[in-house]
This record gives C-alpha cells, structure tokens and sequence, in this order.
C-alpha cells in the first residue's frame, strides 16, 4: 500500500512540473508576442515619420521648381547624345513630350476642390486663396474625377465644415484670407487617410514620373 502511495505522489510531482514547463513556456511565448507588437508599433511610427520627412522634403522641392521657374516641358537635348535628356533652355532639337499627363490642361491638384469652393459665397479674397493653393501641372498621371477622388472631396466637405465650427464661422462669407490659409495648412497636414493617402498619391505618382525622365549615367 506505501509503494502504491509512493507511485501516485511520483506521479502527482511529474505531472506538476509538466504544468510548471508549459506556464513557463506559455509565459515566455507571450513575452516573444508582447515583444514582437512592440517592434511593429515601432516600425509603423518609424514609417510614418519618414513618410512626412519625404512629403515636406517633396513640398520644399517642388515649390523650389515653381519658384525657379523650372518647367518639364521644356525642350530637351535628343536622346544618344552627351546631353541626353537634359533641358536645353530652349537650344534643344527634341521636342516636348505631349500627351495628356505631360501638356495637362489644369493647373493640377487642388487640395480644396473647386467643387467646394465654387460652391461657397466666399468673398473673392478667400476663394482665391483656394484657387491658387494647389501642386501645380501633373505631369506623371490625369487627375480626374475618380471615385477616389469623390472620397477626398467628402472628406473635405467635412473637414471644412469642421474647421468652421470649430472656428466659431457661422457663414462662409465670414471666412477670411487668413482662416482659408489656415484650412490648407490643415488639409495638407491632414492624418485623414481618406486626405492623406490621396495627396500622398498624387506626390508619389509625380515622383515615379520625374525619376523615369532622368537620364541614367553609363558606368
């Protein structure tokens, strides 16, 4: 009867130091998990943080372009020869590409759509403060009136309609230069997704343009 006792204690001990081994194991497969969604956090912000250093660095080249003057359609040196692709200023023999996405008949992107905008009893000073706050011509794509582009304008609608309560603007005639300004600011910074994807799509797309039109360098 003792050696029966003996056993089954035996037994007992063997079977709490399994459960002992699994908790441990469980307990180091959570820390493993916790770790790992610690490091995506990390990586999603990290992302995040280049992609608004690579869009305020865009932002400052392409109003460097428009402030000196530069224009992508310019006339170019041929292709084959030392200047190859290069903007001549005028002197080169190959003519502009032409094309929808490289003559475009807008002057771009608007971040406040002119639907909103048109629409509005705003005083002139205001709406051309919409008008004039835009990427300029888009050279690598159309900018038409897609259901993407249906979302962005939603989103405007409400982020402006926010922004005048927000602002204590009963009508849209009380908006001033500085409070449109403002709104722009807001609509260019914008974390909204359906905002921030779309104007982050635009700059991508203008990028992806520009880089297959420069000319690769033979080693």
């Amino acid at each position: 009867m003792m050696v029966l006792k003996t056993s089954f204690a035996i037994q007992i001990d063997q079977a709490r130091q399994g459960f002992r081994e699994i908790r441990s194991e469980l307990d180091a497969i959570k820390q493993i998990l916790a770790i790992r969604r610690r490091e995506k956090s990390y990586r999603e912000i990290k992302y995040q943080l280049a992609a608004l250093r690579f869009e305020k660095a865009l932002i400052k080249h392409a109003y460097a372009c428009l402030k000196g003057g530069f224009r992508p359609d310019q006339p170019r040196w041929p292709k084959g020869t030392s200047e190859g692709g290069r903007w001549s200023g005028g002197a080169g023999t190959e003519s502009p590409q032409t094309g929808p996405s490289r003559n475009p008949r807008s002057r771009g992107h608007h971040f406040v759509p002119g639907e909103l905008y048109r629409r509005e009893s705003l005083k002139p000073e205001t709406r051309k403060v919409f008008e004039d706050a835009v990427t300029g011509p888009l050279r690598g794509q159309q900018h038409g009136n897609s259901e993407e582009h249906k979302t962005y304008s939603r989103a405007i609608r409400e982020a402006f309609d926010q922004f005048k309560s927000q602002n204590g603007i009963v009508r849209s005639e009380e908006m001033t230069p500085e409070q449109a300004k403002k709104f722009v600011d807001e609509v260019r910074n914008s974390k909204d997704p359906r905002i921030h994807n779309f104007n982050m799509k635009i700059y991508m797309r203008e990028i992806r343009y520009y880089l297959r039109r420069i000319p690769r360098r033979i080693e």
